[in-house]
């Protein structure tokens, strides 16, 4: 019954009903194909691209919301989740205790910064991007989050099975996600259009 029906769980529903879709793999895999081109062109070619890194984050967003109101609103609905003010202080409260801690590393703790920062870089990428997904999956119990987890793991591990710099370890696990994430949200977006048809609707009066 409705009345049974926790928040939590409403909002785990609307949540999996949105994204279903695939486009947010869709989406995300562009991005990270997009990051790890201009990581290329700035690191090995010498390019003044830094700029575009900051442009997915930009416009990743109003991209998926255009793409779901043309494709996904039509065919499940729309339900606007506001995020509570409590989790985005903790979010706000994670990134400055991040940023003071690589502060703190690179200024009072004597380390070597291109080797020891440039080395841990892709693990700490790479885990992030894994632990994002180990987090979806925990809280809307969508098995392909569990396999993306594992992907963002595997792909993590495996660079550092071979000597190369550490920038390219991170544009390496952001191809081979963006490589795996396109072509599974082009098969779900598939499906999704098959399972929810648009209905079309009939004027009688022209029939008549």
């Amino acid at each position: 019954m409705m009345e049974n029906l926790s928040l939590s769980e409403i909002k785990k529903n609307a949540y999996n009903s949105i994204n279903q879709d695939g486009l947010a793999e869709i989406a995300l895999g562009f991005m990270l194909l997009w990051l790890s081109v201009f990581l290329y062109l700035h690191v090995f070619k010498g390019e003044d691209v830094v700029v575009f890194l900051i442009l997915p984050a930009i416009l990743i967003g109003p991209f998926l919301q255009k793409m779901r109101k043309k494709f996904t609103y039509p065919r499940v609905g729309y339900a606007n989740l506001v995020t509570p003010r409590r989790t985005k202080l903790v979010m706000f409260v994670l990134i400055i205790a991040l940023a003071l801690g690589i502060f703190a590393a690179v200024n009072y703790v004597k380390i070597d910064f291109h080797a020891d920062i440039f080395y841990f870089a892709p693990l700490v990428i790479g885990l992030f991007l894994a632990s994002a997904q180990a987090y979806r999956y925990k809280r809307y119990q969508t098995k392909r989050y569990f396999i993306y987890f594992l992907a963002g793991l595997i792909s993590t591990i495996t660079v550092y099975f071979f000597p190369m710099r550490g920038l390219l370890r991170v544009m390496i696990i952001f191809s081979s996600l963006g490589i795996f994430l396109i072509p599974i949200g082009l098969i779900t977006f598939n499906k999704f259009n098959k399972n929810f048809p648009l209905q079309e609707y009939s004027d009688n009066k022209d029939e008549q």
